[in-house]
């Protein structure tokens, strides 16, 4: 897609929006994007982004995620790191979550666990699950640090 000035020369837009579509499976790192990532096909791998992330109807997403915001309406699978998690209806998420905002939705679905984080940028988890946390790469990827609250 381009946007033509008045002289007539093609302009890229920055930071346009990036769609894995429908029949499409990548496996592997998916880094450094300038727009937002928007998944109807299969990815498997780490998505390593300062965007935001959404994943369609017939999207399916595993492994380890990092994004700003995260909309889930197809199946998630998955590590998650993100300011916001937000599970439309219809949209299922199995794993594990680091997340300010959590929402979902009525016909959503959530199996897993969630740590909050706070304001401060500090992950509160639970006593008992600290044992779970111990080997866990989720906390180590999203570079936070777990703390307690007694």
């Amino acid at each position: 897609m381009g946007i033509f000035r008045a002289s007539g020369q093609l302009q890229s837009p920055s930071g346009g929006k990036t769609i894995i579509t429908r029949g499409t499976k990548i496996s592997g790192e998916l880094e450094h994007l300038e727009g937002d990532l928007h998944l109807d096909g299969a990815l498997e791998g780490v998505v390593k982004v300062e965007s935001d992330v959404s994943v369609g109807r017939t999207g399916q997403l595993t492994g380890l995620v990092k994004c700003q915001n995260l909309f889930v309406s197809g199946h998630v699978d998955a590590k998650v790191a993100c300011q916001t998690l937000e599970i439309l209806p219809g949209g299922q998420f199995n794993g594990e979550v680091i997340c300010h905002d959590f929402i979902v939705d009525e016909g959503g679905e959530f199996n897993g666990q969630r740590y909050q984080l706070r304001d401060e940028g500090e992950v509160v988890a639970l006593e008992k699950c600290l044992e779970i946390l111990k080997n866990d790469q989720l906390f180590s990827f999203a570079g936070f640090e777990l703390v307690v609250d007694k």
